[in-house]
């Protein structure tokens, strides 16, 4: 009985107060999601399947001329499928395997016309540093984040501290972690090896709590645009990252380059352990094309064969054109690798987008040695494929299902399957 109340009879209580509350005061919005996931994963992990409810209340209002402060509250209500073990396998839940509740924003916001400044807790979203919404309860970051808007161009300055999010952030969705110890950071070489004790690889290495510097400058015109960001997790590692774009003929080109250097405490520790060591180049290119009202977009990613620990979405952002929905789940040991992707975007029916994706990796087997499936021998290449159906009901409620697979050389195969009932007023 307890548990019947506390899964169906209590949120249940909360959504109709809070659609009482929305319509006694238009700054109060809700997003409320029905997420069934299920993963057939390889043997490093076992199987995952949940199924829960998320909730975002959140409260804004102008407080002053030109001064707004917010507030949103998040939680995650699990409807029985994590078991006994309370095992994390789907990336949801807290680092316990519980559901959870949050304060998930909280924040002081300045604006002027197109320009601003935040400060506190905030959905934050940039190529490397990204809310990552991923159909559940997107991440968020604690901080100071600004905008100077120049026409055509902006600048962007901040500074974050901690982020909360199950996906990133050491799988803890119910906590804030410092930006230090939350990176995914897998050691490419022919040992599958975080870079210290999983889940947050820097714990034991020495490195301090310290956030990340983040600047940023982009230009877009009606036929081109151009981006460059660094940011500097300090006593940990420096990215910059670049993007260049622009249209001719009807096609649209597109060119990334991204770098990463250990700085600081890690870069001190790296002289005397390998592990520590992160130095690595990821660079890619892009040409999409609209045939018959459908957009495709054939893409290219490289990685450089340095010995390095390797970052893959390690604050929620992953920009690379090859990777795309839930296929970059599967990307963690591509030291030398060469990717190639097809995607095409089009809509058969009103309201349902569709996204259909294939790719190929053309791996070093002397590098996914233990890395990709636990064996001796290595893998010379992999393909992902994905889709996603999405159908769009009206502006509050929408469905969408999403599926991503891998097939190793090996034979091996893994699949991710996420449907997701959202209703955001």
């Amino acid at each position: 009985m307890k548990n019947i109340l506390k899964k169906i009879i209590l949120p249940s209580s909360l959504i109709l107060m809070t659609t009482e509350l929305i319509a006694q005061e238009k700054d109060y919005f809700v997003d409320m999601r029905a997420v069934y996931v299920n993963y057939n994963q390889d043997f490093y992990w076992a199987d995952g399947e949940a199924f829960v409810t998320s909730l975002k209340l959140g409260y804004k209002k102008e407080i002053y001329e030109n001064f707004e402060a917010g507030v949103v509250f998040g939680a995650i209500a699990d409807f029985g499928l994590n078991g006994e073990d309370k095992t994390n396998n789907t990336y949801i839940y807290d680092k316990d395997g519980d559901t959870f509740s949050i304060l998930h924003q909280a924040y002081l916001k300045y604006s002027f016309e197109k320009s601003f400044i935040e400060l506190g807790r905030f959905e934050f979203t940039s190529p490397l540093i990204d809310s990552d919404d991923y159909f559940v309860l997107a991440n968020s970051f604690e901080g100071v984040n600004s905008n100077i808007n120049l026409g055509d161009a902006n600048i962007k300055l901040g500074h974050i501290s901690r982020m909360s999010g199950a996906w990133d952030a050491g799988y803890d969705g119910g906590s804030f972690v410092s930006m230090s110890k939350s990176p995914w950071m897998h050691k490419a070489d022919k040992n599958r090896t975080y870079v210290t004790d999983w889940p947050n690889p820097v714990t034991t290495l020495g490195v301090d709590d310290e956030g990340i510097s983040f600047a940023s400058f982009d230009y877009s015109g009606d036929n081109y645009k151009f981006q460059i960001c660094d940011y500097y997790a300090h006593e940990l590692m420096n990215s910059i990252y670049a993007e260049v774009g622009f249209k001719l003929n009807g096609y649209e080109f597109g060119v990334q380059y991204n770098t990463f250097d250990s700085v600081g405490q890690l870069e001190d520790i790296s002289k005397t352990n390998s592990l520590a060591i992160i130095d690595y180049s990821v660079w890619g290119a892009k040409v999409s094309k609209n045939i018959y009202d459908a957009d495709f977009t054939l893409a290219y990613m490289g990685v450089s064969d340095d010995e390095s620990a390797h970052l893959w979405g390690s604050w929620g952002g992953f920009p690379y054109f090859a990777s795309g929905m839930m296929v970059s789940y599967f990307e963690t040991s591509l030291r030398d690798a060469s990717v190639y992707s097809l995607n095409s975007d089009f809509s058969i029916f009103k309201n349902l987008n569709t996204t259909l994706h294939i790719g190929y990796y053309d791996l070093n087997k002397q590098y996914t040695k233990d890395s990709l499936r636990g064996v001796d021998d290595g893998e010379d290449y992999m393909y992902t494929y994905g889709i996603s159906n999405s159908y769009k009901f009206s502006d509050e409620l929408s469905f969408t299902f999403k599926l991503a697979g891998r097939t190793l050389e090996s034979g091996d195969d893994n699949t991710l399957v996420r449907t997701i009932l959202k209703y955001k007023f």
